[in-house]
């Protein structure tokens, strides 16, 4: 929750919304090769309080 992604021309961004909880935000964005699904890359995010 609180993050989206936007893919423009091949260019992948993450957007974060705003956080205005009392808690550090965090999720993960998973890229998976399309020639080949077995390799793939988890990235982490994090956004701290505003």
């Amino acid at each position: 929750d609180g993050f989206s992604v936007e893919i423009i021309n091949g260019r992948v961004t993450i957007v974060a919304e705003a956080n205005t909880s009392a808690a550090e935000r965090t999720g993960e964005i998973e890229f998976v090769l399309e020639e080949d699904t077995s390799k793939k890359i988890v990235v982490s995010l994090t956004q701290s309080v505003a």
